[in-house]
């Protein structure tokens, strides 16, 4: 009788490893968050409070990866600012934003695994929140974090990451989800915090006898000061749906780590650096307007996605999706 199926992964894929490098080298020079034990209910985020990251450090450090990949340097760190989503919040923040753009097929969710685990063993940190547009996309992450594991396990010194399903029917998830110690990725779809009914009814946003104490259950997220994933999260909407789901995801990305993986270009138009791989390696970058101001790979693909007409053919057109970063930093 055969044996079970092994999968293996080739570890030094170039390309692969120039994204994470890139992602990873933003934060060079951090010391690395040492994670105590904490008693008593206490919360563990990726950093205190009081801590955030300077602006000047954060634009050296995106000088140093731009020099590192022969591209052009920005000439400065340019700033975002929302207000915290109506209802879970009044304040505001600003923020960098940082765009990796990777070709369809390259391997991008190995990639942002991956870089989990690279930025647990560097910087110390343990809490990471991937949100995605479906269901079938939900499974297929799930799926790709088991069959990863033990590769991943084996390069980074057999280092244990729980990945968590988030379920409204199982909100107390969210309290193990904030009080860890270790590293945790907690998967969750958009309609779990952008349903129709709306933020007066989605548990989401509710206190819950399932979830007891002080704090909502978002608000168990907001406080660990995650990185966020977002993974094709405008896939398939509509412009109206699109407006209100941008909306809403303020009110998780606000003031936090965020990484945002999508097809749609539009999305990211407003990042501070888009750089543009071409057959594993780094050949442009620039921000929108810099890309669009001459000939260009991130041209081609915008020309393209602007004349499809459906979701369909827009898949078929766009090559590529992008990654962007946005760094939690200080008011």
């Amino acid at each position: 009788m055969p044996g079970p199926l092994i999968l293996k992964f080739d570890a030094n894929q170039e390309h692969q490893r120039q994204a994470i490098d890139a992602l990873v080298g933003l934060f060079q020079g951090l010391s690395h968050q040492e994670t105590e034990f904490k008693l008593g209910g206490e919360l563990v985020p990726n950093l205190p409070a009081s801590s955030a990251l300077e602006r000047t450090w954060l634009f050296e450090n995106l000088l140093s990866v731009q020099e590192r990949n022969q591209v052009p340097l920005s000439a400065r760190l340019e700033q975002h600012s929302e207000v915290v989503l109506d209802g879970a919040g009044y304040e505001s923040w600003n923020w960098p934003s940082f765009t990796i753009e990777m070709e369809t097929g390259t391997g991008k969710t190995y990639v942002y695994l991956r870089t989990i685990y690279e930025l647990r063993r560097r910087y110390g940190f343990g809490k990471f929140v991937v949100v995605v547009p479906s269901v079938a996309i939900y499974e297929g992450v799930v799926k790709s974090f088991e069959i990863t594991r033990a590769h991943l396990r084996s390069l980074y010194e057999n280092e244990p990451v729980n990945l968590i399903r988030y379920e409204g029917a199982a909100l107390s998830r969210l309290r193990g989800f904030a009080q860890s110690n270790g590293c945790e990725i907690l998967v969750i779809t958009l309609d779990a915090f952008n349903k129709a009914s709306g933020r007066s009814t989605n548990v989401i946003y509710r206190a819950s006898e399932k979830l007891p104490g002080a704090l909502k259950p978002f608000q168990y997220i907001q406080e660990t000061r995650p990185i966020l994933i977002l993974d094709e999260p405008m896939a398939g909407l509509d412009v109206e749906s699109e407006a209100v789901v941008r909306d809403a995801l303020k009110c998780l990305m606000t003031g936090r780590t965020c990484v945002l993986i999508t097809h749609d270009l539009e999305a990211v138009a407003d990042a501070d650096l888009i750089l543009t791989l071409d057959d594993g390696r780094i050949v442009e970058q620039g921000t929108h307007g810099e890309l669009l101001s001459g000939r260009s790979r991130y041209r081609e693909l915008i020309d393209r996605q602007g004349n499809t007409a459906s979701f369909e053919e827009k898949e078929r057109a766009i090559a590529g999706r992008l990654v962007s970063l946005l760094p939690k930093v200080g008011q």
